[in-house]
């Protein structure tokens, strides 16, 4: 797999804050600085086995070993489910999973993660959803099918 290299700290967005949460660490503020800050986890998944960066006083670790016990202030998942997690993460500033939310409650590491990551949206949440990467691919996709089948069917009419 091709790695990236990862910077050394992942930045806060105005407005959000580290807060301590029953599972581990949420980031906490307004919707919009909260989905822009779990945008930056991404840059962990292509990251090298064991890759490490700071959010505020947290350490992120990428690994694919699920560890039984970490510093309170350390979370470990594979370089994928950071990527999942950027994704999952920022829905709860669009309404799609409650407020608050942690990672660990979608299921996607078995075992959960020992320390988890969460968000807490404060305020009015977002309205409209971006497109992913893949949205928009699928969507040019799909509008070149439907752009080839209309050039068809009008040749098609043609005497």
């Amino acid at each position: 797999m091709h790695t990236l290299p990862v910077p050394k700290e992942i930045r806060l967005s105005p407005g959000v804050e580290l807060v301590c949460a029953p599972n581990g660490v949420r980031l906490r503020g307004p919707a919009s600085g909260v989905a822009e800050t779990v945008e930056r986890l991404r840059v962990l998944r292509k990251s090298s086995q064991g890759a490490r960066v700071r959010l505020g006083t947290w350490t992120l670790i990428v690994s694919d070993q699920a560890p039984d016990h970490l510093p309170p202030t350390t979370v470990s998942m594979p370089g994928h489910a950071w990527n999942i997690a950027a994704s999952v993460l920022r829905d709860v500033a669009y309404g799609e999973y409650e407020n608050p939310f942690d990672f660990g409650d979608v299921g996607y590491l078995a075992p959960r993660p020992v320390v988890d990551i969460g968000v807490e949206i404060l305020g009015e949440l977002l309205i409209d959803r971006p497109a992913s990467e893949g949205e928009q691919r699928r969507r040019s996709w799909q509008d070149s099918i439907v752009s080839i089948w209309s050039s068809l069917a009008a040749r098609a009419r043609r005497p």
